[in-house]
C-alpha cells in the first residue's frame, strides 16, 4: 500500500485557503406564527415548525424572544422586553 506524505505545512495552507474563501450568510427564515398565549414574559407560538432551541425571535411590534421548550406544535418563547412593552400580548 502506499504511503501519503502530507506536511503540516500544506495542510495548513489548504485550511487557510478553505477559510479564507468562506462567505458566511445571514441565517434569516420568514415565518410567521401566532401568539396564542402570553403571560408573565413567556409567549407561546403555533406555526414555526424549523425553529429552534435558543434561535432569536422577533415578534410583529418589534419585541425579541429566545425560543425554548419546543413542541411538535408549539414553541415557548423567553420574551426580552419590558413589561409594559409584553403588554401588546396580554
Amino acid at each position: 500500500m502506499a504511503e501519503v506524505k502530507i506536511s503540516p505545512t500544506e495542510i495548513r495552507d489548504a485550511l487557510a485557503k478553505h477559510v479564507a474563501a468562506y462567505k458566511p450568510s445571514a441565517a434569516v427564515k420568514d415565518e410567521i406564527g401566532s401568539v396564542t398565549e402570553a403571560g408573565d414574559g413567556i409567549a407561546r407560538v403555533e406555526g414555526l415548525p424549523s425553529t429552534m432551541t435558543n434561535e432569536l425571535l422577533k415578534f410583529e411590534n418589534g419585541t425579541l424572544g429566545l425560543a425554548l421548550n419546543l413542541w411538535h406544535t408549539r414553541t415557548s418563547a423567553e420574551l426580552r422586553c419590558s413589561r409594559n412593552r409584553c403588554s401588546y400580548f396580554g
